[in-house]
């Protein structure tokens, strides 16, 4: 079971999957299939998908992971984190 499971979390998971909504448009634009982006960012299917669902919280190394892949600094990625993370 994913750390965020069960209606005492829905909101957090929630707040998860809105501040990730950036990334996974991205990635379906790609066109690549999930297995094929999970393989090049060297996570399992399954933690990609928890992640993208706000069931699992997108950790820093997957945020670096997914900034390489897009040729993006992590600051323009995913602003609201790095902006949150440095207060």
């Amino acid at each position: 079971m994913s750390r965020l499971s069960g209606p005492e979390h829905q909101g957090r998971r929630l707040q998860e999957k809105i501040r990730s909504d950036k990334v996974w448009v991205m990635l379906k634009k790609t066109g690549l299939k999930r297995a094929k982006i999970a393989e090049m960012l060297g996570v399992s299917l399954g933690y990609l998908n928890q992640v993208q669902y706000g069931h699992s919280p997108m950790s820093k190394p997957l945020r670096r992971k997914l900034s390489r892949l897009f040729n993006m600094t992590e600051q323009d990625l995913f602003e609201d984190w790095v902006d949150k993370e440095s207060k």
